[in-house]
């Protein structure tokens, strides 16, 4: 029984794969940090990468992918003779498992909604500040936020949801919004820090 299992399982993912499109794409994104105790942090960037849009039955389609993406955000203060420039950036990985559910229009249109988890691990965090009194004594500073400050997570788990419209049978614009699960304060506060994540892409498949 067991093996008859195996070698239906098999001809699916065999079957799944010949059917299988890769595509390419990326796009822009802004993210949005929550927290209990204070003001929303807004960033924005890019972000680019591949995916597989394996059918599973029908209309529906099973749609992983790994992206790599790039944020940033500004903060200019200053308060009497002190002033200075904050910069926020990081770089992390995203992988996608999105579920795709395609309704045909015409014989070159359709839309479509998608839906799932995604799993995001951060590369590189980093504050890079410049700051001077009078115009005089600059100091710089740079600070690695996953080492200088060990109660920032690189890790999240996110749920997507989003539509677009399919041009052609491999053309794809689409709008997702994924909301963070995950606290990404580690610390001993006990602050709630989430992370909420809109993205605006377009994609080619072969």
């Amino acid at each position: 029984m067991k093996k008859i299992l195996a070698t239906l399982a098999a001809a699916i993912l065999m079957s799944t794969a010949a059917f299988a499109q890769t595509g390419i794409g990326g796009g822009l994104t802004m993210s949005l940090d929550t927290y209990d105790n204070g003001k929303p942090v807004i960033s924005n960037g890019f972000f680019g990468g591949f995916s597989l849009m394996l059918p599973i039955y029908q209309n529906i389609s099973l749609v992983p992918g790994a992206y790599y993406s790039y944020l940033t955000k500004e903060d200019v203060t200053s308060f009497g003779p002190i002033s200075g420039t904050l910069t926020v950036e990081e770089h992390y990985i995203t992988i996608p498992l999105y579920l795709k559910f395609t309704v045909p229009v015409s014989q070159n249109f359709s839309v479509f909604v998608t839906g799932g988890p995604r799993f995001a691990a951060g590369i590189i965090s980093s504050t890079s500040g410049k700051g001077t009194v009078s115009g005089l004594l600059p100091t710089d500073v740079d600070i690695d936020n996953y080492k200088d400050d060990d109660t920032y997570s690189r890790y999240d788990l996110q749920l997507g949801a989003g539509g677009g419209i399919e041009l052609l049978r491999n053309i794809q614009l689409q709008v997702t919004y994924n909301w963070g699960m995950l606290n990404k304060y580690i610390g001993d506060a006990g602050v709630i820090r989430k992370r909420n994540v809109l993205e605006l892409s377009a994609s080619f498949y072969f």
